[in-house]
């Protein structure tokens, strides 16, 4: 309660005051709001939670949360059980992170575990040793359950020793399992190893980091700014833009605070604006230096307002490892899935919100599909759809028979209008059937 209600907003607003928290998320980073299905507030969160007991058991029965409490339980829980209702107080920390409704929070996969898992370690250690304290001479030394210590005096007490084998053991076994079941693990049999491979997109990014100066004090998206941490700075942008003379932005990936339709919208704003100059604006990466030359910045305007989407340069895809070289391809490269791959249909492209100034478009799906012999010329491979706001706003299923030639890249265009203060999604999505290869996604503004 400390923790939330007091230390982490003391220190979110930390670089500009109250711009953290009233301008640039929604709930302003409050991490009450996580818990904001139990009440209006912390305190009513906590009373909430305390007083409607069947819908808390509800909660941390539903989506993914069980999955994370047996991870984080599974290797530890005898353990922490043999410890008592003393030890047990220690996994109320991950209680508290399964109710709440943000999902890095309570999946265990983020810097936000680190809490629960320290915790649940130390309950696991205190666990064991009332555990091996109960087996050794003269009974527990520290408290574990009455029944616990009845059993082990009934069946004349295992040694210390062995207690100590056996949890090792059990340990061991439960660890290989949950790194078998984990898709992200590397001896899981589903894991798809990632490949890399490099593109003009991603020289461009070398070359825009290694043309900042190593004394020069320059702001960054946040994937930029660890290249450039022996630099004078940096500053993770929207912070510190009055104190720097170089900013580097990359627009294809999130950069927290800002969400994408606000990173696009500041830097458009930023092109705008007589004091800074653009140096370099290619592939979604953008470098502005204060009081350059502005030659560039009506390209850089343009590049936000047309923007090519490389399907192997981004980041949000089910397939993000299967990226391939073509020759062909507008890039050198290009995503490709086939049903061999074991995880299923999936979003092969995701280009999340994109704000587009009012007027006519037209969005252009470059792909390549090729059926198996068992399968219909009729059937969906693949559909393409432009949304905003989570609706369609203009879409088609993609049917082989739609492909002129097998495998070979052919143009499929959805023509919409985007509206006042409106972000675009723009979505590619692979059925399981047959080969479907993306190459790049081009958004062309109409009737200019």
């Amino acid at each position: 309660v400390v923790l939330l209600a007091w230390v982490v907003p003391a220190y979110a607003d930390f670089r500009l005051a109250g711009d953290y928290v009233t301008r640039f998320t929604e709930d302003g980073y409050k991490f009450s709001s996580r818990f904001g299905h139990l009440g209006s507030d912390l305190p009513r969160a906590v009373v909430g939670a305390v007083t409607n007991p069947l819908y808390v058991i509800d909660h941390l029965a539903s989506g993914d949360r069980p999955a994370g409490l047996l991870t984080l339980v599974a290797p530890l829980g005898f353990l922490v059980l043999a410890g008592g209702w003393r030890t047990l107080l220690l996994l109320v920390p991950a209680l508290e992170m399964l109710l709440a409704s943000f999902q890095y929070m309570y999946a265990l996969d983020y810097y936000y575990a680190a809490r629960p898992l320290a915790f649940a370690y130390a309950g696991a250690i205190v666990g064991l040793g009332a555990l091996r304290a109960a087996a050794g001479p003269g009974g527990p030394a520290v408290h574990v359950p009455a029944a616990l210590g009845r059993s082990l005096r009934a069946v004349g007490g295992p040694s210390a020793g062995r207690i100590g084998a056996a949890a090792a053991a059990y340990l061991v076994a439960a660890a290989l399992m949950l790194a078998w079941l984990d898709p992200d693990s590397p001896v899981s049999p589903v894991h798809e190893r990632p490949a890399y491979i490099t593109t003009p997109r991603t020289k461009v990014m070398d070359e825009v980091v290694e043309s900042v100066p190593s004394d020069a004090p320059a702001a960054t998206t946040a994937n930029i700014g660890i290249h450039l941490t022996d630099r004078l700075g940096p500053d993770h942008l929207p912070f510190g833009l009055k104190d720097v003379e170089y900013v580097v932005m990359d627009l294809y990936r999130s950069s927290f605070p800002m969400t994408r339709a606000g990173l696009v919208a500041f830097a458009g704003a930023l092109a705008g604006k007589p004091e800074w100059g653009v140096l370099r604006a290619d592939r979604g990466v953008l470098l502005f230096r204060r009081g350059a030359s502005r030659e560039l910045n009506a390209a850089a305007i343009e590049m936000i307002d047309t923007p090519v989407f490389e399907a192997e340069d981004w980041y949000s895809s089910h397939f993000p490892n299967l990226a391939i070289r073509s020759a062909d391809a507008s890039n050198g490269a290009a995503l490709r899935v086939t049903p061999s791959d074991r995880r299923g249909p999936g979003l092969l492209l995701l280009v999340e919100e994109w704000p587009l100034r009012p007027g006519e478009y037209e969005a252009s799906f470059r792909l390549a599909a090729e059926r198996e012999e068992h399968e219909h010329p009729l059937r969906t491979a693949a559909t393409i759809g432009v949304y905003s706001g989570g609706a369609l706003v203009s879409g088609a299923g993609l049917r082989f028979a739609d492909f002129a030639s097998p495998g070979a890249w052919q143009e499929f265009g959805l023509r919409f209008r985007a509206e006042r203060d409106r972000g675009y999604e723009f979505r590619v999505y692979y059925h399981d059937f047959g080969a479907v290869a993306l190459d790049a996604i081009r958004v062309s503004r109409l009737g200019e």
